[in-house]
C-alpha cells in the first residue's frame, strides 16, 4: 500500500473515531443538530443499552465484508454470475437493515408501528382514509396539508403504493387469512394502532414494513449498472454500492421511502448514460419519462437533475452544442409524457409540487447553512464523505487536471450542492431526503480511493468496517429506528 493511502487512511480512522466516541458520550449537543423552537430539529440522545443485540448487524456486517472479499478477487464475471453477486448482495443488505431493527431499543416489533403511526410515518394511516382514487388526485393539491407525517412532504405516489397493497389484501382474503394466523398481536401502544385497523390493514402494515426494505435493496441494481456503465469499472461499481447501501440514510430510512425514491435517479441515469454511449434517443427518451415519472412519488431528486443539467453546460466544448440541445430535446420530451398523462387524469403536478413546496417546515434558515452540509455528510457515511472531501481538495490543489471527466463530476456536484444549500429550500433532515442526491459523493470517492489513493482490497475493508460502525453508532445513540 501506497505511503499517502496508509496516510489516508490514518487520518479517516482518526477522525471516525473521534465522532463515533463524540456520539456516543454526547460530548457536545450540536453534533445532533440546532435547537429550534418551532419545529424539533435536535436528534434526541436516547441511550437504552442495547449492546447484548449488537451481534446481530455485526454478523451480518462481517457477512457483507466476507463477501466483498471473494468477490473483488474474482477477475471477470459471467453476466448470470453478476446477476447471482448482486441477488446475494440483496439479500445480504436485507438482513442487514432487519438486524439494525433488531438492535434498536425496541426491536422488530417496532416495525409494525413504523409503519401504522400516522405520527411517525404518515403514508400507512393516509392511504387507509382514500376511498376514491381518482378523487384523492384530483383534490391533491387541496388535501395534502391535511394528511399525516411524511405523506404531507410528498407527491401522491407514495401513499398509492402503499394503497395498492392494502387492496390486493383485501381483494384476496385467503391470502390475507394465511398471512394473518401468522402474525403475533403487538403488545403496548403497538396494541392500539392494531385494533384501529381491519384484517388487510393489520397485515398490510406487517408485511409492507418488510417488503418495503427488500424493495430498497432492488435499487441497488440500477445503481451498480450505472457505476459500472459510466465507470467502465467493475471494482468502481461494487464498492459505491457496497457503501451507497451501508450509509446510514440508506439503512435507517426505508420505511420513509426514500431509499426506494432513489429508483428513479439510478435508472433514469442509467438511461441516459447508455443514451449517450450508443447514441440512441429512445433511451434518452426514456430517461426522462423515468424522471418525468418519479415526480410522481418524489422531488427529493431534483438536484439530480441540476446535476446533469450543469453537468451538460461543463461538457459543451468536447460534446457541442448540436449534441447536447439534442440530448436536452428528448430527455425534456421524454419527462413531459408522464406529466401529460397525468394531467389528463387529473392530477396537477404544478399545483401538487407548489403546495407541497410551500409547506416545508418554517426553520430558520442560518443554521442550516451548516447543519444540511453537516447532516449530508454524515449520513451519507463519514469514511466515504472523508475520501470525498479529500478528492475536492486534491484537485483544487491541482486545477490543471479539469480536463478529467470526474473532475469535471466533482465541479457539476458542488455547484448544485451550494445552489440547494444557499436557496435554503429544504431545511432539516437533509441527511433522509437527499439520499437520491448522495450517491453522486460517494461515488467519486469510491474514485478516488480507487484510482488516486489506489487502496487495496483490505484498505476498503477498512472503510467498510468503519462505515458500519457509524451506522452501529448512531443507531444506539441517536436511535432513527424508533
Amino acid at each position: 500500500m501506497e505511503k499517502s493511502s496508509k496516510k489516508s487512511l490514518l487520518i479517516i480512522t482518526l477522525i471516525t473515531a473521534i465522532f463515533l466516541v463524540a456520539v456516543a458520550f454526547d460530548l457536545s449537543k450540536y453534533l445532533r443538530g440546532p435547537d429550534e423552537s418551532l419545529v424539533p430539529s435536535r436528534w434526541p440522545y436516547y441511550f437504552v443499552n442495547t449492546l447484548s443485540r449488537l451481534w446481530a448487524p455485526m454478523l451480518v456486517g462481517i457477512a457483507i465484508v466476507v463477501f466483498f472479499y471473494f468477490i473483488e478477487k474474482v477477475q471477470t464475471l459471467k453476466k448470470s454470475h453478476e446477476l447471482m453477486m448482486l441477488a446475494l448482495f440483496i439479500v445480504l443488505i436485507f438482513f442487514f437493515q432487519l438486524s439494525l431493527v433488531y438492535f434498536s431499543r425496541f426491536g422488530v416489533r417496532v416495525l409494525f408501528r413504523r409503519i401504522a403511526d400516522p405520527g411517525i410515518n404518515g403514508y400507512f394511516s393516509t392511504a387507509m382514509k382514500i376511498k376514491d382514487t381518482k378523487a384523492f388526485l384530483q383534490n391533491f393539491p387541496t388535501h395534502v396539508l391535511k394528511q399525516d407525517m411524511h405523506a404531507t412532504s410528498h407527491p401522491p405516489g407514495g401513499v398509492l403504493l402503499m394503497r395498492s397493497a392494502i387492496f390486493l389484501l383485501q381483494q384476496n382474503p385467503r391470502l390475507t387469512d394465511m398471512l394473518y394466523s401468522r402474525i403475533p398481536v403487538p403488545t403496548g401502544d403497538a396494541k392500539e394502532l392494531w385494533l384501529k385497523h381491519d384484517k388487510a390493514g393489520r397485515v398490510g402494515a406487517v408485511v409492507l414494513s418488510f417488503l418495503l426494505h427488500l424493495t430498497a435493496g432492488l435499487t441497488l441494481i440500477p445503481f451498480y449498472y450505472l457505476i459500472k456503465t459510466v465507470s467502465e469499472d467493475r471494482i468502481i461499481a461494487l464498492r459505491s454500492t457496497l457503501l451507497y447501501s451501508l450509509s446510514p440514510s440508506f439503512s435507517f430510512f426505508a420505511l420513509t421511502l426514500e431509499p426506494i425514491y432513489t429508483v428513479f435517479p439510478f435508472l433514469g441515469c442509467l438511461l441516459l448514460a447508455l443514451g449517450i454511449k450508443k447514441k440512441k434517443e429512445l433511451f434518452i427518451f426514456l430517461s426522462g419519462t423515468v424522471f418525468g415519472a418519479g415526480t410522481f412519488f418524489s422531488y427529493s431528486f431534483l438536484p439530480v437533475l441540476v446535476f446533469l443539467f450543469v453537468l451538460g453546460i461543463i461538457l459543451i466544448p468536447k460534446v457541442g452544442m448540436r449534441i447536447l440541445f439534442s440530448t436536452l430535446k428528448w430527455f425534456l420530451t421524454g419527462i413531459l409524457t408522464p406529466l401529460g398523462l397525468l394531467f389528463l387524469a387529473g392530477f396537477n403536478s404544478i399545483s401538487a409540487f407548489l403546495v407541497v413546496v410551500g409547506n416545508l417546515f418554517p426553520r430558520s434558515y442560518l443554521p442550516y447553512l451548516f447543519y444540511n452540509p453537516y447532516d449530508f455528510f454524515v449520513f451519507a457515511g463519514l469514511p466515504i464523505s472523508l475520501l470525498f472531501l479529500g478528492m475536492t481538495y486534491r484537485f483544487m490543489r491541482r486545477r490543471k487536471n479539469l480536463k478529467q471527466i470526474e473532475n469535471k463530476f466533482l465541479i457539476s456536484f458542488w455547484f448544485t450542492f451550494i445552489l440547494v444549500v444557499v436557496l435554503g429550500i429544504s431545511r432539516g433532515e437533509v441527511g433522509r431526503i437527499w439520499l437520491p442526491f448522495m450517491f453522486i459523493p460517494i461515488t467519486l470517492g469510491t474514485f478516488f480511493a480507487t484510482k488516486d489513493l489506489k487502496l487495496k482490497t483490505s484498505g476498503f475493508i477498512l472503510i467498510l468496517a468503519l462505515t458500519i460502525m457509524e451506522v452501529a453508532v448512531i443507531e444506539e445513540f441517536w436511535v432513527p429506528v424508533w
